[in-house]
């Protein structure tokens, strides 16, 4: 049985090195891997399945903060549908690496500071 292309895109982005320093250029493969998983997903919001490859190994958390921080502004609806998920892990707060990733994002989390 084949694996699903959006598997096979997961692999290419969890495979891109990103550099740790704010100040550092992301490698154009970053875009193009991001941009390709979200095609084969089928949707923006590609929030839970980067946790799982974190969970699973084949990320870590900073390179999953970073996915999830280019998926914004790759997608078509500048985040909207991922920032829900990402809501919903501060509100949670029941997840120490879904909670990281969603406050490291680059959007307030929540619509009010209460």
């Amino acid at each position: 049985m084949e694996e699903p292309s959006w598997k096979r895109a997961l692999e290419r982005l969890c495979a891109v090195q990103v550099s740790q320093e704010d100040d550092a250029d992301f490698p154009d493969e970053l875009f193009d891997a991001v941009d390709d998983l979200i095609d084969c997903w089928g949707a923006d919001d590609v929030a839970e399945i980067v946790a799982e490859a974190v969970y699973a190994g084949r990320a870590t958390v900073e390179q999953g903060i970073v996915f999830l921080n280019v998926a914004v502004w790759s997608g078509t609806d500048n985040g909207a549908s991922m920032k829900h998920t990402l809501d919903a892990w501060v509100r949670e707060a029941q997840d120490l690496v879904r909670l990281k990733m969603a406050l490291h994002h680059e959007c307030y989390p929540l619509p009010t500071r209460a």
